[in-house]
């Protein structure tokens, strides 16, 4: 966000947080305390307000990232050797006093209640304004405002109450204009849909540049309108909007899918809302005032240092990650390594490659028996066959054959490394995972990845039933642990709430699902395959009626039950997992299979093992040593049947019911508004 509004928090502005009423209230008026009424006075005053509406945006407990994907299908909760476990969002145990609901609650009307502060201060400030250029820029605060408070009531609509909420498009000047009934969830939606539309009807800027780069845009809108629409079953009215962006929206997919995730590239092509976070600015305020402008979810989802460690991928997404299949014929996805001329007379696809992390090979001279020798690792062949990785010696002075030596047995059976080309003498390895798993996990095995300055398995803990990290919010680029800033925890990733990649996957299913033919189901399939595209992986359907000739396709013959299945439990959870507002409970709910989906997943059986990996000594930066791992997972299968198996979602299953398919209305809303439940 621009730096004006991240800066400038108005917290003077705000007389309540929600619709809780004061427990007392002054029968006389106070001169010195700021209302409403007082500050509006000039164009400076509304945009001041903005940026209090902005501030309550950026408001953390909003996303609250870790319970709701803790209570989703994608995240367990840390820690736990997936035993013993605590988080009552995980458990579907929670009840109207749970913490993240009260939280999440007031930073949703404490949104609400600027944004109405902002409509009445502009409605004002416009009565007695009349240079032209002064009210085209109120009218654009005031578009903002209606965007925000039909925003914070979509958000409040699909969290809460079966979207049972009070409505409430005023300022309140009394006690009593806080007791506030529950409206219709039909009403609800009524509303803030008109909000969003009033939004645009005012003319909110379709793009902002320079310092105003990171506004909320009219795409925005229309976006999140076309999201409530699919959440309706309204496949027809949704496709409309998603069909607006896609065709006339300035959005494109990135080339590279982790500059949606990380801190440069912010406010890309793909980027539709996104909420702006900063460590430049507020950085005297703990991790948990609101006055905060930075995030602290790196703490919670990464895998080394001084780790909170409370939000893990579940191991059927991990698992998931792994089975998706790297293209062969896209050259992103093969690796150039080194390779040498020994042995001397073997041929070209044969010769030795040399081992390599994140393009580091290691060499060294040794002595042995008075002679000495150049000591190197490799990826090595035993009759045209992958044999695993092996120290080898060779003479320095070219005399003799090389000789060889295994480094550690279990290693050998990694099968991500056992594929190798050569092209014009270079030898590439094909990488051991997709684009989009490196991009969105730390996977114990994946060397092809840098995780805080080295590879996964070299400096994460997994331990304690944990087999991947989330890589997503955390900041594995630029840090060594999530401690080292100043201050600790903090971090600047902005919160991607809406992309590109969303838009064409939920338009794929508005194909679908709303009377599917012939032709809108390979609409579905190519949309799909853009995103499958963009990572490297292989497509699906049928290559001769693809949309990329060159690119490796799965050959099947789908249906649009098919797809839809695919869309539900590969493509959506693989491509947005750990981001946007609550989407993977949104989605499972509003598809009616988040019991069945519990049920299932808790009656997956998996293994997690001790793993080898190479490692650089400390002693010798160009010897290596094989270290030891826990948390490669396996399925519960021949020949890990006498090992103790590990299931997710036992719990889940169990208690997963209506009660808890929305965050119940907080007690101590439902206890200070006498009003709540009538």
């Amino acid at each position: 966000m621009i730096s004006k509004y991240t800066t400038f928090a108005l917290s003077i502005l705000i007389t309540g947080f929600g619709l809780t009423s004061c427990d007392d209230f002054l029968t006389q008026e106070n001169e010195h305390q700021l209302t409403t009424q007082k500050f509006y006075k000039d164009l400076d005053d509304c945009e001041k307000g903005l940026g209090a509406v902005y501030n309550a945006f950026k408001n953390t407990n909003i996303y609250q990232p870790m319970d709701e994907n803790l209570r989703s299908d994608l995240a367990v909760e840390g820690n736990k050797n997936r035993t013993n476990l605590t988080n009552a969002a995980y458990l579907q145990n929670f009840n109207d006093s749970y913490r993240t609901l009260r939280t999440k609650w007031a930073a949703l009307y404490t949104g609400v209640f600027r944004s109405n502060q902002v409509i009445e201060g502009v409605e004002k400030v416009r009565s007695f304004t009349t240079d032209e250029i002064q009210l085209g820029k109120l009218t654009q605060v005031e578009a903002q405002a209606y965007f925000f408070r039909g925003l914070f009531f979509f958000y409040l609509n699909t969290s809460y109450n079966n979207g049972n909420i009070p409505y409430i498009d005023y300022v309140p000047q009394k006690e009593d204009d806080y007791y506030k009934t529950c409206t219709p969830s039909d009403e609800v939606k009524k509303y803030y849909r008109a909000d969003l539309q009033k939004a645009i009807d005012l003319g909110l800027n379709a793009e902002w540049t320079g310092s105003d780069k990171g506004r909320v845009t009219s795409w925005a809108a229309k976006a999140i309108l076309g999201k409530s629409y699919l959440y309706d079953g309204d496949y027809e009215k949704a496709a409309q909007y998603f069909e607006d962006i896609i065709n006339n929206g300035p959005f494109s997919l990135v080339d590279n899918i982790v500059d949606n995730f990380t801190t440069t590239n912010e406010f890309n092509d793909e980027s539709i809302l996104e909420v702006s976070y900063s460590t430049q600015y507020n950085t005297q305020y703990g991790p948990w005032s609101d006055a905060t402008l930075y995030n602290i979810w790196g703490m919670n989802v990464n895998g080394c240092g001084n780790a909170w460690i409370n939000t893990v991928p579940s191991l059927w997404l991990v698992e998931q990650f792994e089975n998706e299949k790297v293209d062969e014929n896209d050259s992103r996805n093969w690796i150039k390594v080194q390779s040498d001329n020994f042995p001397l007379d073997a041929p070209a696809d044969q010769k030795d490659i040399l081992y390599d992390q994140l393009g580091t090979t290691f060499t060294s001279v040794i002595e042995k028996g008075g002679k000495s020798y150049n000591k190197t690792y490799v990826y090595h062949y035993e009759n045209g066959d992958y044999a695993g990785v092996r120290q080898r010696l060779v003479p320095t002075d070219g005399s003799g054959s090389p000789e060889y030596s295994m480094l550690g047995n279990e290693y050998s059976e990694i099968e991500h490394y056992r594929k190798f080309k050569w092209v014009d003498g270079q030898a590439y390895r094909l990488r051991a995972y997709s684009l989009r798993a490196s991009s969105s996990l730390a996977i114990n095995g994946d060397e092809d990845l840098i995780y805080y300055q080295k590879t996964p398995q070299q400096i994460a803990k997994f331990n304690n039933g944990i087999t991947a990290y989330f890589r997503k919010l955390s900041n594995w680029d630029s840090r060594k642990d999530e401690t080292d800033i100043t201050p600790a925890m903090a971090s600047g990733i902005n919160y991607r709430l809406i992309r590109l990649a969303d838009i064409y996957l939920m338009y794929a299913e508005c194909m679908i699902k709303g009377g599917a033919s012939e032709d809108k189901l390979q609409v579905a399939i190519n949309y799909i395959n853009k995103v499958r595209r963009r990572s490297g992986v292989v497509l699906i359907g049928k290559k001769e009626i693809g949309e990329y000739p060159d690119a490796t396709y799965d050959g099947k013959e789908y249906t649009a039950e098919d797809v839809m299945s695919h869309l539900m439990y590969v493509e959506r959870p693989l491509e947005l997992c750990m981001e946007g507002h609550a989407i993977r409970v949104n989605d499972l709910r509003r598809w009616n299979v988040t019991k069945d989906r519990f049920t299932w997943l808790s009656k997956q059986r998996y293994v997690i093992i001790l793993t080898t990996y190479l490692s650089p000594t400390k002693e010798d930066p160009n010897s290596l040593y094989v270290g030891k791992n826990y948390g490669k997972q396996h399925r519960y299968l021949e020949p890990y049947l006498d090992r103790t198996p590990y299931e997710d979602y036992l719990q889940a299953a169990i208690n997963y019911g209506p009660r808890v398919a929305y965050w119940p209305i907080p007690n101590i809303e439902s206890t200070s508004n006498p009003d709540i439940n009538k």
